[in-house]
This record gives C-alpha cells, sequence and structure tokens, in this order.
C-alpha cells in the first residue's frame, strides 16, 4: 500500500498525526529546556545567597578586628568587647551550624576550603584571649603586639 494509493482523508490523518507527532516532540524539548533554566536559575540564587552571607560574616569579623583595636588604641575602652569563643561569633555559628551544612550539600567544592577556614578563625579568636590576657590600661604596648603579629595576619587568612 503505497502512498498514491491513500484516500486524501487518510493522507490529511497521516499529515494531522505527523504535526501533532511534532508538536510533542516541541513540547518535551521545550519543558526539559525550561527545567534546566529553572535549576540553573535556582543554583545561581542560592550561590549569591550564600555570596551574601558571606559577605556578611565577613563584614562582622571586620567589625570585631575594630572592636579589639578599640581596646588598643582608644584610652576610653579599658574591656574587651569582641567575641572570643569562634564558635559564637556570627561566622563560627554559620560555619559550625546548619547554614554550613546546607552549603556544602549544595556546593561540595566548599567542604576542603572551609575546613581550611576552621583553624586560621579559632587562631584569630585566640589573639582576642592573649590581648585580653596581656591588655594593661596603663600600657598597651604588649596587646598591641599581639594584634600586629598575630591578630592582623590570622585575619587574612579568614
Amino acid at each position: 500500500m503505497g502512498w498514491n494509493n491513500l484516500s486524501v482523508n487518510q493522507k490529511i490523518t497521516i499529515g494531522f498525526g505527523c504535526i501533532l507527532a511534532l508538536f510533542v516532540v516541541t513540547g518535551v524539548v521545550t519543558y526539559l529546556g525550561v527545567n534546566r533554566i529553572i535549576t540553573g536559575a535556582e543554583e545561581v540564587i542560592s550561590s549569591n545567597q550564600l555570596d551574601g552571607i558571606l559577605a556578611q560574616r565577613e563584614v562582622d569579623h571586620l567589625n570585631w578586628v575594630n572592636q579589639v583595636n578599640a581596646l588598643i588604641v582608644d584610652d576610653r575602652v579599658t574591656t574587651l568587647k569582641a567575641e572570643t569563643d569562634d564558635h559564637k561569633c556570627g561566622f563560627g555559628a554559620w560555619l559550625y551550624g546548619e547554614g554550613r551544612k546546607q552549603a556544602e550539600q549544595q556546593f561540595p567544592a566548599l567542604a576542603p576550603i572551609l575546613l581550611s577556614i576552621e583553624k586560621p578563625h579559632r587562631d584569630l579568636h585566640q589573639t582576642a584571649v592573649a590581648i585580653k590576657e596581656q591588655f594593661r590600661p596603663e600600657d598597651r604596648t604588649a596587646a598591641k603586639e599581639i594584634f600586629l603579629a598575630q591578630t592582623l595576619p590570622a585575619l587574612s587568612e579568614v
């Protein structure tokens, strides 16, 4: 049975079926493409949210360093107000909490980077403990030396 032997009705039905099949294939390809775009957009949104969180934690540490520095350079400041526990500061709460776990699930390549930040972060807060122990309102030299020799280098690693 060749094409020439088919009735006009059969030819129209076959043509309509081919067009319908083409629409279905186009619809499936479009659906899959849109889903890939949505997935990519969700990853970008998650990445931007994480970037914002980490930027805020960086600002928190800069403010923390300013508090430590104020103890050294401002004669009116006589007590250290900066957090000395590396688990309790904003970044530490994120680093040792659910935030990090979620980030590592979404972006597994972050795991070794975040692991490498733990020690410098702990060391940074330990410098505040050392400064607090060495601080004397009448002679801030020892505290200043710790700040310059230990705190600032540790901050650059975090």
